[in-house]
């Protein structure tokens, strides 16, 4: 492969003060072999990434700023650069992969044997059109563990839904791969821990056990935002007198009973907690905990709030006529 940007190898010390690029990529767990074999080099202000096309030819470059360096965008790119997914030069010689987020992880990873891929576009970005060339590979995912992650890894289920699923620690030192590895993490053991989700009660049955050691649930969350049935049209039950108790009961709205916050949520009636995990939809006028599972309707808001039975509860319903 042939690089268009001719830049000092990173294998001439580059020095900022105290700092060189050298030993942050020997920090951060990337070999100069792997460096070598990317095609990573650096100029004065950044690292220099090559991208590529299947067939290793050069397609643009995507700029990281050096680490030691501030002020502008942390990466850009080439005029006319679009998301590409790095490292496909190389899906020919393996079986399995592991897709990153970005491209340091990428290499992190591929320094200790285990081969990866990465959008040059972030955890977002994923193509359709890349599940072809993966078809046959043994896939596991591990983006980052912030939100934008595990909306990330979300859209890789859809994509992938027999890949493995890996979950970087919750620590405030650690965000990604490559900052585990610098805690000194265990890369092999780290992949050891994927998990597969054959159906979406196993991601709602590991989201509970994560929650419950309050653990980060990002991915698990927008899994089942994805997968909520769409509603069927609402019916709106108007309060004539002609209704029955049960009818119209049913109809006055939870929120006349408890406060939501501006996502719909609200803090569970039947177990303790701090952070609001009872969702209230109100399309159907209905609530589900992702604490503790409990869910139901109005009605049974009404019996939990007041103590009372479910014949009781219709008699305070319909006192709203």
């Amino acid at each position: 492969m042939t690089n268009k940007n001719h830049n000092v190898t990173l294998y001439t010390y580059i020095m900022n003060k105290d700092n060189n690029i050298t030993d942050w990529f020997s920090r951060r767990g990337i070999t100069e072999q792997t460096l070598k074999e990317f095609h990573v080099t650096s100029n004065d202000v950044s690292i220099v990434i090559p991208v590529t096309d299947i067939h290793g030819d050069f397609s643009f470059n995507k700029y990281r700023r050096l680490p030691y360096l501030h002020g502008g965008p942390k990466y850009s790119y080439d005029k006319g650069s679009r998301a590409t997914l790095y490292g496909q030069q190389y899906i020919k010689d393996h079986d399995s992969f592991v897709i990153t987020e970005g491209e340091m992880d990428c290499l992190v990873l591929n320094s200790h044997n285990i081969p990866a891929l990465s959008s040059t576009g972030g955890a977002l970005t994923f193509k359709d059109e890349w599940v072809d060339l993966l078809k046959d590979k043994d896939i596991t995912v591990c983006f980052d563990n912030d939100e934008a992650g595990g909306v990330g890894m979300a859209k890789m289920y859809r994509l992938f839904p027999n890949a493995s699923f890996v979950f970087v620690p919750d620590d405030a030192q650690v965000k990604d791969i490559s900052d585990y590895f610098q805690r000194g993490g265990d890369l092999q053991a780290l992949i050891a821990t994927a998990v597969k989700f054959p159906a979406l009660s196993d991601v709602e049955k590991h989201m509970k056990q994560r929650s419950a050691n309050w653990q980060q649930v990002h991915f698990h969350k927008a899994v089942i935002k994805d997968n909520k049935p769409a509603p069927a049209p609402r019916k709106k039950l108007k309060k004539f007198e002609n209704q029955n108790e049960l009818e119209y009961a049913k109809a006055v709205p939870i929120t006349d009973f408890i406060k939501v916050n501006g996502d719909g949520k609200a803090k569970c009636l039947w177990h303790n907690e701090k952070t609001p995990s009872l969702h209230v939809y109100e399309d159907t006028n209905s609530f589900y905990c992702y604490g503790c599972g409990q869910h139901g309707d109005v009605i049974n808001v009404v019996e939990k709030i007041y103590n009372i039975t479910f014949k009781e509860a219709l008699v305070v319903l319909n006192k709203k006529r």
